[in-house]
């Protein structure tokens, strides 16, 4: 096992000094073609990184049905999850208390969209890809995405426009981009797999006592998390406390889904009366399962209050978040 985890340790030096050395000729390369302009600027022209490489990336495809992308390193998959967008949530208003999926979707809106099925899922899923084109997805549009996105044209699409040619809009920054292509660049048609959880259901009984479908949560997050979870956080046995001080009832067991849909160790869920606008993360070094958890959450960082030696991480979430996941409508 040992010399394994090194084996495996090493590959990923290599394979990160071969990225770092395309990326940094393909700016050099754009700085060259743009005639060394005073007005480029390499962090506006690639944006921010929000993906770390090391954690599984996930988006939102709007296909037919919509589905969830999810690529992780370790071991090597795709995998492209359908659900069942004429399937209703509860939506915590007292108006319209269950909504369809695809009734947000249809609202031009894919922000929203991400809120609603991080939500259904338990897990963060912020990235989103729409296509020009309808896209029916199933088990061969599956694998002729992954063709298409892993093909160097794509890869020179995305420098050029700062995404691929089938792309018609998405929230994905071209650095990011770049990672992903890179990353499945190095996977086999053996790695992808599509999975239609559309038929996954479970009945909701709506005000009038009629039956309707409504989303198994459960089995969702269950089969996400598989995907989700980050080994260099599960195999440390990250623990964490989490506080709600949103004043939303939902927000802290959203938060504890989340942390540990991607491999923490949610040891205790508790609120606090106290509101709180952001996020924040205490703990005692500014280690990987910190500034992970911290960036998974757009969360501060602050050291530990003396006399607590627990080892554990504490995250508190505030109104920002669940406004964001649960007052997205």
């Amino acid at each position: 096992m040992t010399r394994y985890y090194a084996a495996q340790k090493r590959e990923l030096r290599r394979n990160w000094k071969s990225f770092a050395a395309v990326f940094i000729t393909t700016a050099l390369l754009i700085a060259f073609v743009l005639g060394l302009s005073k007005t480029f600027s390499p962090a506006k022209f690639f944006g921010r990184s929000k993906w770390d490489s090391r954690s599984s990336f996930s988006a939102v495809l709007f296909t037919k049905p919509l589905s969830v992308m999810i690529v992780a390193s370790d071991p090597k998959s795709m995998i492209v999850m359908a659900i069942d967008d004429q399937a209703s949530f509860p939506s915590g208003k007292s108006q319209r208390p269950l909504v369809k999926l695809g009734d947000v979707e249809n609202r031009g809106n894919p922000s929203a969209v991400n809120a609603v099925v991080s939500d259904i899922f338990g897990a963060k899923i912020d990235n989103y890809i729409s296509f020009k084109n309808a896209t029916n997805i199933d088990g061969g549009s599956t694998k002729q995405f992954f063709k298409n996105f892993a093909s160097l044209p794509t890869f020179f699409s995305i420098l050029i426009k700062g995404t691929g040619g089938w792309v018609e809009k998405t929230n994905i920054t071209r650095v990011d981009m770049i990672k992903l292509w890179w990353q499945l660049k190095g996977f086999s048609i053996d790695n992808v797999k599509f999975n239609d959880f559309s038929a996954n259901y479970e009945n909701i009984i709506d005000g009038q006592g009629k039956s309707i479908v409504g989303f198994d949560r459960e089995f969702l997050h269950r089969e996400a998390s598989k995907y989700l979870e980050n080994r260099d956080i599960s195999q440390k046995g990250g623990k964490v406390k989490i506080i709600n001080a949103s004043g939303y009832t939902g927000a802290g067991q959203l938060a504890s889904q989340m942390a540990s849909a991607v491999g923490y160790n949610v040891v205790r869920l508790e609120s606090q009366d106290a509101l709180q606008t952001s996020c924040r993360v205490q703990s005692e070094s500014n280690d990987y399962p910190s500034q992970y958890l911290a960036n998974l959450f757009n969360c501060d960082i602050f050291s530990m209050p003396k006399g607590d030696n627990s080892g554990d991480l504490t995250m508190t979430v505030g109104v920002d978040f669940a406004k964001n996941y649960l007052d997205s409508l």
